[in-house]
Order: C-alpha cells, then sequence, then structure tokens
C-alpha cells in the first residue's frame, strides 16, 4: 500500500517501478508523471486521479522501453480509471491505441471522468473494455479517442463542441447514438472516417438509433 499527501508534486522516473500495490490514489496536487513511472506494475487493478484544486493540467509522460507506449501498458489488470482532472502527454504523434493515454487496455471496462475532464486526447481510450463512458464535462473529442471498444450506445453532451476524425472507428456494436442540445444553441463540428476512403464518422458503427437534438 501507498499513502500520498497533498505536498507530493511529481512522480518522477520508475518511481513505482515493479511495486506490488493493486489501487494507486493520486492525489490532485500532482503536475507531472515522469516516463515509466508504473513501469511493470503488473497488480495494480484501480487508479484514481483526484482532482487539483486550482484545475491544473497533470502531464504525464510514457512506457519508453521498445516502441513508445503509455504508460500502463505494462499493467494489464487494470480495469477500474476514476480520472477527476485534465491530463495530457509529453509523447507527441499519437498514432497507435497503445501511445494514447489509456488506450490499447482491453481489460480497462470501468471508466468515471470527473468534471475537470475537458479532452479526450487523441486515442485515449482506444482499444479498450469499456461498453460504456458518462462524457460528463467534455468539450473535445480528439483523433481516435473512442475507437475500437465495445460500446452500444453513447450520448454526447451538449458541452462538446469538436470530435475529431476517426474517433468512432471500429465501434462495431455502436447501436444507439444521442445528441444532447447545447445551452448555447453552438453547433457541434465532427470529423469523418478517413482510414481508406473519405466516409462518415460511424461508418463503422451499426446505428439502428439515433436522437439528434443539436445543429
Amino acid at each position: 500500500t501507498v499513502t500520498l499527501g497533498e505536498q507530493v508534486k511529481t512522480f518522477s522516473s520508475h518511481m513505482f517501478a515493479n511495486a506490488a500495490f493493486t489501487e494507486l490514489v493520486v492525489p490532485g496536487s500532482l503536475t507531472l508523471i515522469e516516463n515509466d513511472a508504473f513501469y511493470n506494475c503488473k497488480k495494480l487493478q484501480s487508479i484514481t486521479f483526484n482532482p487539483s484544486p486550482t484545475n491544473e493540467v497533470l502531464t504525464m509522460g510514457y512506457d519508453t522501453y521498445d516502441d513508445d507506449e503509455n504508460l500502463f501498458q505494462d499493467n494489464d489488470a487494470l480495469t477500474t480509471l476514476v480520472l477527476d482532472r485534465e491530463v495530457k502527454q509529453t509523447l507527441t504523434g499519437i498514432d497507435y491505441d497503445v501511445e494514447g493515454l489509456f488506450g490499447g487496455m482491453p481489460k480497462l471496462t470501468n471508466v468515471t471522468l470527473g468534471e475537470q475532464v475537458k479532452t479526450l486526447t487523441p486515442h485515449m481510450f482506444a482499444g479498450s473494455g469499456i461498453t460504456s463512458i458518462d462524457l460528463n464535462k467534455v468539450k473535445t473529442i480528439s483523433n481516435s479517442a473512442l475507437a475500437r471498444n465495445a460500446m452500444t450506445s453513447l450520448t454526447i453532451p451538449g458541452y462538446v463542441n469538436t470530435i475529431g476524425n476517426n474517433v468512432f472507428q471500429g465501434c462495431t456494436q455502436l447501436a444507439t447514438l444521442t445528441f444532447e442540445p447545447s445551452s448555447d444553441e453552438t453547433p457541434l463540428t465532427m470529423g469523418f472516417y478517413d482510414v481508406a476512403d473519405d466516409d462518415g464518422p460511424f461508418y463503422d458503427s451499426p446505428l439502428t438509433t439515433l436522437n439528434l437534438n443539436r445543429e
């Protein structure tokens, strides 16, 4: 077990490498997680990111071993994520699921987003095991952020104003889609499916039900 106080600001490189803890609570005071901080934490099942008291963004590194991957690719036991703050990556050129912040993790099935989360970064949950997700106060859904998961339905809240390309690529079970109205009637800008020929964003989805409540 490990208990972290609010004076902790940084998880340095390899800080918890090979640790045997099963769950971790990251204090809201943290501003930086360096590369390989959770290397080979094979037993980590649950991680909670507490909200920042100042709404500061948390910067996260990546796994530098072999190909660049997200911090949790070694942690194949991770099933539960509570993310209550905005996060960004130091890794650039995110092109694959395993490079997304929590992408390429098929056992990650339980994801809760808090009110400080305004952006889903590229490939953030792509290839994960989520079957549903509450987007809460998210405003931007970046390229491929929700691709290749098992969602059967999804509600896009009125806070969302931008959806990037390939966000729903490979969502082959997504049958029901609801767009909630925007409070200020701002139109929603949506990308497309650009893997082969340019197609609509739901090219892979077997949609049967659509509730469209906004421009």
